[in-house]
């Protein structure tokens, strides 16, 4: 209300007091005016609300007085969060997709034949051990690619040689994706 009554004082040259003279200021010169507010109940606790006022006028047009609708506005702002956050999925899927495949023709121009189609023949042919970096599809088939860079950093630990890094390019923005990966075995995410 602070802030509303700061900005309409200095928006209209003269003092607002915070408060429903705040609320009512645009109403009583003919424009509806809609407000996001924090409404505070209570018990403390808070939720988000949209509230509409105008002013209500009789046959002469008198301010007779004021029409204040409040909705609670909590779904909309849940609503609102996923829909932020399935957008934040569709960017990170289109680049970690276009950052494939601007990088697949290289790969497959590299060795043709070592195009690996599953993890478990990517377990397979690991153990010849002469890979600098891996890129491991995280949903593979037949195992999938965290399950995979388990089996390969196990065989790595058993025979004493050095890590080969190995990063999962997903387009997940899952809370906790990240730490499974890492904790899987992933040097990059």
């Amino acid at each position: 209300m602070v802030i509303l009554a700061d900005y309409l004082s200095t928006e209209f040259g003269i003092i607002i007091t915070p408060g429903f003279e705040a609320l009512a200021f645009t109403a009583s010169r003919g424009i509806e005016d809609i407000y996001e507010l924090t409404y505070i109940r209570k018990d403390g606790s808070r939720f988000s609300a949209v509230v509409s006022m105008t002013a209500l006028r009789d046959s002469k047009d008198f301010i007779i007085g004021d029409l204040l609708i409040g909705t609670d506005n909590t779904a909309r702002k849940v609503v609102e969060a996923k829909q932020r956050k399935l957008a934040r999925l569709r960017d990170q899927q289109f680049y970690t997709r276009s950052l494939i495949e601007s990088n697949v023709d290289a790969i497959a121009a590299t060795d043709p034949s070592e195009i690996i189609t599953t993890s478990a023949i990517a377990c397979e042919m690991f153990r010849a051990d002469n890979y600098d970096l891996v890129l491991m599809d995280r949903q593979m088939p037949v195992r999938d690619g965290l399950t995979a860079t388990r089996t390969i950093r196990a065989r790595k630990l058993a025979n004493k040689r050095r890590p080969t890094p190995i990063i999962v390019p997903t387009a997940s923005a899952l809370d906790g994706e990240h730490e499974t990966c890492l904790a899987a075995g992933a040097t990059a995410f």
